[in-house]
This record gives C-alpha cells, sequence and structure tokens, in this order.
C-alpha cells in the first residue's frame, strides 16, 4: 500500500491523502486513478456528518491543522455515537474503509454506484422512482424561512457569550480609565491640591471670585433684540464717503521743517 495525494476533496469532509494500491488498472473510463475511491469516501464523510452533526475526523468547534486532519484520516478509526443505526454504521464503516480495494463502491469498477445502493440502507428506497421525481421529500423547507444562524452570534468562533457581569465587575470596571479626564488624574489632583494653582478666577468688586462664562451654570441672557421701529425690515442705506486718492492727500509736515513766517 502506498498514500498518494488526491484533489477535490474537502479537509473536513474527506481526506486530501487515501491509501489506495498499487497498479494502474485502478483507472476506469478515462478518469484518474483513484478518483472514484475519494469520491466514496467523501459521500461516507457527508454520511456520517448528517447523522452525528459533526465531521467524522474533526469535531465541533475544533480548530486543527490540515496536517492532523490528514493524519487522523490515514491512521485514525471514527466513531459511532447511539444515533447511527446497525445499518447506518454498516454503510458508514464500509464507505469510511481505509484500504481503498474494500471500500464500498471501489471493489466493482464502473458499477461501483450499484454496489452501494444495494446495501441494506437503501432497502426501502425506490430509485427509479426517485430519479423520475416520484417521490415526495420527508421534509420540504420554506424557502420564505432563513435557515441559517444571526451573523451577531459569535458562539461559534468565540467563548465569551453568555457571560453575566454582576456588581463586583461593574465595582472593577468603574476603576477604568474611562472620559476625557482619567479617575486616578483627578485623584492625584485632589491629593495634593494643586488644583488651587490652577483654577484662578477674576475677582469682583466685593471681592468674590468671579467664575467664568463656561463655568456659569445659569445660561446667560439673550441680548435683547434691535428695534428697527415701524420698518423691522428695512435696511439702512448708507452712503459710502468719497475716497480721495493718494495723491491729492495732504501731507503732515513737522513744525521744525516750517518757515519762520509760517510758524510765527
Amino acid at each position: 500500500m502506498v498514500l498518494v495525494r488526491l484533489p477535490a476533496v474537502r479537509d473536513d469532509r474527506g481526506p486530501r491523502a487515501l491509501p489506495r494500491a498499487q497498479g494502474e488498472g485502478q483507472a476506469r473510463g478515462g478518469r484518474p486513478p483513484g478518483q472514484g475511491q475519494s469520491q466514496w469516501f467523501s459521500f461516507g464523510c457527508l454520511l456520517y456528518e448528517m447523522i452525528e452533526g459533526r465531521a467524522p475526523f474533526r469535531a465541533r468547534k475544533e480548530k486543527v491543522k490540515r496536517e492532523e486532519v490528514d493524519r487522523r484520516v490515514k491512521h485514525e478509526q471514527e466513531k459511532y455515537s447511539s444515533k447511527f443505526s446497525e445499518c447506518a454504521r454498516s454503510l458508514c464503516t464500509g464507505l469510511l474503509c481505509k484500504c481503498a480495494g474494500a471500500r464500498l463502491g471501489c471493489g466493482a469498477g464502473r458499477r461501483g454506484a450499484a454496489q452501494v445502493k444495494a446495501h441494506r440502507f437503501f432497502a426501502q428506497l425506490n430509485f427509479a422512482r426517485l430519479e423520475a421525481g416520484m417521490v415526495d421529500a420527508p421534509f420540504v423547507p420554506d424557502p420564505h424561512a432563513v435557515y441559517a444562524k444571526d451573523v451577531l452570534d459569535i458562539e461559534q468562533f468565540s467563548t465569551v457569550k453568555g457571560v453575566n457581569l454582576d456588581a463586583a465587575d461593574d465595582t472593577f470596571y468603574g476603576k477604568f480609565n474611562t472620559g476625557s479626564v482619567s479617575i486616578p488624574w483627578q485623584a492625584e489632583m485632589i491629593e495634593t491640591g494643586c488644583f488651587t494653582e490652577l483654577n484662578v478666577f477674576a475677582r469682583g468688586e466685593d471681592g468674590a471670585e468671579l467664575a467664568t462664562p463656561d463655568l456659569q451654570l445659569a445660561p446667560a441672557a439673550a441680548p435683547p433684540p434691535p428695534d428697527n421701529g415701524c420698518f423691522p425690515f428695512a435696511r439702512r442705506v448708507l452712503c459710502p464717503q468719497k475716497k480721495i486718492p493718494p495723491r491729492l492727500r495732504p501731507v503732515p509736515v513737522p513744525e521744525h521743517l516750517l518757515p519762520a513766517a509760517h510758524a510765527s
């Protein structure tokens, strides 16, 4: 037996490396060697997941690397719970067989599908009526329903879901530095007393400190609107003064430069 890497198989439902016997006689119908073997193995993984609710070689919410998944596929045996009936377990065991020659569906060549359909698990299923569309499905999904979890559900990738905060947690988180001015900085200002040097206000005529407008609790009174008389919407038109050009403006002359006659 040798191990070869086969494509087109998901890591969580089937192997990327499956054992097969040496020889070129396994190629049938122009397909690459081992392609049908991996497909029946993948079908076994899909059937296992539909019954068990998880992949056969990886637990739910388990994070494993691709190499570890390949190792489990090649060397570990899948585990079956009480959800599997005797027929279902026999079918999955045959499809998930490590030996490709003994795997269900791989020993009959082109008639591998007929070998799988002949299993007792499908004894009550009429494949001819199923192919003709004459078999009613046991479950028809509602086209208006969404069979998916909420996008805000973080259960699959986070372990903090369902945590409830009590009074001790609120007290602990209340000491965090939040806001524009952190609580430790405020405590340090109060302990050192340096806030008295920073809060310097102007004083009025009576010597009392006058709070700045931003610290006044009562809002300042708004100024009264201007009285426009009987014509509140009239606009005053001011006549602009005539602008004198610079060359015609009088130039002041200092007194010590004036002639004596003009000075007297």
